[in-house]
């Protein structure tokens, strides 16, 4: 058996070591990613209360977070398993070392192997008995070593109906070293499934016992099912049979890509057998999604003591597998008086999971590029979700335009359609106008960028930068422009004909918009506005004239300047129900109070997200059954807040008026959230503050508090 390890060693050496330890560690590591909303710097309170709520379950406690409870239980289940496996070692340490026998002598120490080794990650799924519940007491001669027939008894499977109908045709593997006639397993497999197919491997069975396994003695069989039972005269993976072939190879020649449930029962061969499938699966994920495993420790000479068998086992956990469920034969204790063998049910965590909840939780590690590099390396699978958000957004600055240049003219550029944002197109001068037109039509290879910021610090002449909006962005959706010129007026609308399928435009200026002509059309798909001081009345004028309020779905306002404020509460009027998204930002200046005075948050009844900036009082007007997200952003150092009638506002925000209401957000600006946080240099403010000011909004918000809708952010 020893010769046998080190044949499989050898290739586990040839890898590349932290990519295979990532596979259960980088799991841990997702979910401290998941545990805050920006996946970074996660503060002391915050990793408890997020601890918690893994111990506790609730279905409430991270609902704001968009995930759902498949996805918090998973979490829930690995976080604990790590912690878990930490245990383990301390307590093998504490009593005696991995030295330690595996089963110690009768009347020596009090344990057996089995119970540093049991199934700590429980199955999110019901757990199905598949086969026969008991072991029966059939008995066969091989070598003179009685056997207990085993493999004919069922087996343990999680979340069987989600197995049988993920796909049109669930495969199962089945690996027996001398296999018999009957397997309850299998015909039970066969019967639940009409679509099941059955693939049986042996290189020591008789060809006597191939022809009737797994049907047994019996001379009725369905030939139906016989047409989804497949014999092969080979072992997979085992080293020393005479007659092997690799995992990899077998599925390539079925054309399979998948196994639903790998069965292995291989007297003592499973340990190198799976050595050499973690081996050739290099940095992939193992493609199967279950692993029911039968373990004859006392049938192999290197699993002698704790630590041999530890170190196996930790290899199949790195690998990702979890094990769910175990159970002793009893009739090796009872009949036979060895030691028992112990069939494993065991889950993949990186492979078991659906395609769209492993994008779930590389999704919420978006902003984490150090993670998302690493979460490549776990499997083939994972690298194209990874590399969608690496690449994503891509900064064009001036210095780096020639390197990118020469990537997207390389033969070998692998990020062309995941690119979807280019940010940081700067114009600083004339100089800008031949490098950017020069390089248009292989940004134009970028055919999925459907978002683009840029900014102008000197006088724009659009008929300079025409040719290249035009041929690098035909298909830009979401324009974000900052304008921070003063010397000439901005031209608007003529910025906003070069991009005929916008949808939303962020306008971030300190300078003036060019008059806007009276033939000016805007984008008939224009439904979304973030308007700046210097420009909202003039835009919304325009779209009035155009005849396309009424499109808007989502606007963002300013703080409103005197002449704006009449020309916006009559667009607000006419866009009316159509508004499903509103955010205001409103003062105590005297041009706040007449805002206050003059929008009708009534005429909008289908909003569903309002934010709403220095203005709590306000949404006392509203008057919207949809509204699904409320934000304020308050400063809660002003003695107004105090005096503020908190109660009312609890009470207003009540189901009965707001059946829809997901999450309500106090934010605190005093903490960040402006734009200006990056030319912030002072110290934030002591977290015992922070943590001060988040129990007096759910001290005087108690029924929002209790319905678990509050969040506060700063």
């Amino acid at each position: 058996m020893s010769s046998l390890m080190h044949r499989v060693n050898w290739k586990l050496l040839a890898q590349s070591p932290w990519p295979k330890f990532s596979a259960a560690f980088l799991f841990l590591v997702a979910l401290y990613l998941l545990a805050c909303e920006t996946g970074v710097n996660l503060k002391p309170h915050a990793i408890s209360k997020y601890h918690d709520v893994l111990l506790t379950q609730s279905s409430g406690g991270l609902s704001n977070l968009g995930k759902s409870r498949l996805v918090r239980t998973l979490e829930g289940n690995e976080e604990r398993y790590q912690r878990m496996r930490v245990a383990r070692d301390v307590y093998i340490d504490k009593n005696g070392g991995m030295d330690l026998p595996a089963f110690p002598t009768p009347g020596g120490l009090y344990y057996v192997l089995w119970d540093f080794f049991y199934p700590a990650y429980p199955c999110m799924f019901p757990t199905y008995r598949v086969g026969l519940i008991a072991d029966g007491g059939e008995h066969s001669y091989l070598s003179a070593r009685p056997r207990i027939q085993l493999a004919h008894k069922g087996k343990w499977v999680c979340g069987l109906e989600r197995v049988l109908r993920s796909r049109s045709k669930p495969i199962v593997y089945s690996l027996n070293h001398h296999t018999p006639s009957f397997s309850s397993f299998e015909l039970d497999m066969l019967s639940r499934s009409p679509e099941c197919h059955i693939y049986g491997f042996d290189a020591n069975t008789t060809h006597d016992a191939s022809l009737k396994w797994p049907w047994g003695e019996t001379e009725v069989i369905d030939p139906k099912w016989k047409s989804r039972v497949h014999f092969n005269h080979f072992a997979v993976a085992d080293l020393k049979a005479m007659k092997y072939r690799s995992l990899q190879s077998v599925m390539r020649s079925f054309g399979h890509d998948w196994i639903d449930i790998l069965k292995m029962d291989l007297e003592g061969s499973e340990f190198a057998t799976l050595v050499s499938m973690i081996a050739d699966s290099q940095d992939d994920a193992l493609p199967f999604g279950q692993l029911l495993l039968e373990v004859h420790v006392g049938w192999s000479q290197d699993m002698n003591t704790v630590g041999h068998f530890s170190q196996w086992f930790n290899r199949l956990e790195r690998a990702g597998l979890r094990p769910f469920y175990f159970e002793v034969s009893m009739t090796d204790v009872n009949t036979l008086r060895v030691e028992p063998a112990v069939a494993y049910s065991l889950s993949g965590t990186m492979t078991v999971f659906p395609p769209e909840l492993v994008d779930n939780i590389l999704d919420h590690s978006a902003c984490d590029r150090r993670a998302l590099k690493t979460y490549s390396l776990v499997s083939r699978a994972w690298v194209s979700r990874c590399r969608s958000h690496l690449f994503e957004k891509c900064a064009l600055w001036p210095s780096r335009i020639t390197p990118f240049w020469d990537l997207l003219q390389s033969p070998n550029c692998t990020f062309l359609t995941h690119v979807r944002t280019i940010s940081n197109i700067k114009h600083y001068g004339p100089q800008d106008y031949e490098t950017y037109n020069k390089i248009a039509a292989d940004l134009g290879r970028l055919t999925n960028v459907c978002e683009l910021e840029m900014e102008f610090t000197t006088p724009y002449r659009p008929e300079e930068l025409d040719t290249f909006f035009r041929t690098a962005f035909p298909n830009i959706t979401h324009l974000v422009v900052n304008l921070i010129q003063t010397r000439n007026p901005t031209p608007f609308a003529h910025m906003m004909s070069l991009f005929p399928a916008l949808q939303e435009v962020d306008m971030r200026m300190t300078s003036v918009l060019e008059d806007i002509p009276a033939d000016a059309v805007p984008p008939r798909q224009l439904r979304s506005l973030l308007l700046s001081e210097r420009s909202a009345g003039q835009v919304l004028t325009w779209l009035k004239t155009a005849g396309q309020l009424r499109s808007l779905h989502s606007l963002a306002l300013p703080c409103l300047g005197g002449p704006d404020i009449p020309i916006v509460c009559e667009a607000l009027k006419q866009v009316g129900s159509e508004l499903h998204h509103l955010k205001l930002v409103l003062r105590g200046t005297p041009e706040g109070i007449k805002t206050l005075t003059t929008i009708d948050l009534s005429l909008h009844p289908n909003l569903q997200t309002l934010h709403i900036h220095d203005g709590s009082w306000f949404i006392m007007n509203l008057a919207s059954p949809s509204l699904e997200h409320l934000t304020l952003e308050l400063d809660l150092s002003r003695p107004a807040y105090e005096e503020l009638d908190w109660a009312a506002l609890d009470g207003f925000l009540s189901p009965a008026r707001f059946p829809r209401l997901r999450s309500v957000v106090i934010m605190c600006e005093q903490h960040g959230n402006h734009d200006y946080d990056e030319y912030y240099y002072d110290e934030p403010e002591e977290e015992p503050e922070i943590d001060f000011e988040h129990e007096f909004v759910r001290r005087v918000l108690p029924l929002l508090a209790e319905s678990e809708l509050l969040r506060t952010e700063w």
